[in-house]
């Protein structure tokens, strides 16, 4: 559906299912990003207390889109760390 709608996925990217919904095939949903990124992005990620901190700092000027794509993480941890959520211990 990303390559019919959008255009093909460039070499060496893979697409990340922006909304973690894996199944989704929303073209708006989807982002091509190296392996690296993708995983970054994962569940598991791990971010450290000051990272979170800093974070924490950029909510005043930046949207979480912004924060995501600068830590390569998912907006929802962003999200998690903006609505208190996300401890930085646990993951």
């Amino acid at each position: 559906m990303y390559e019919r709608e959008v255009g093909p996925i460039p070499e060496g990217l893979q697409l990340d299912h922006l909304c973690r919904i894996k199944g989704c095939i929303r073209p708006d949903h989807l982002e091509p990003v190296t392996g690296k990124i993708n995983v970054n992005r994962g569940p598991n990620t791990k971010l450290s207390d000051d990272d979170v901190r800093v974070i924490k700092a950029l909510f005043a000027t930046n949207s979480n889109k912004e924060i995501a794509s600068r830590y390569s993480v998912s907006h929802k941890t962003i999200s998690n760390i903006r609505v208190g959520r996300y401890r930085s211990d646990v993951h």
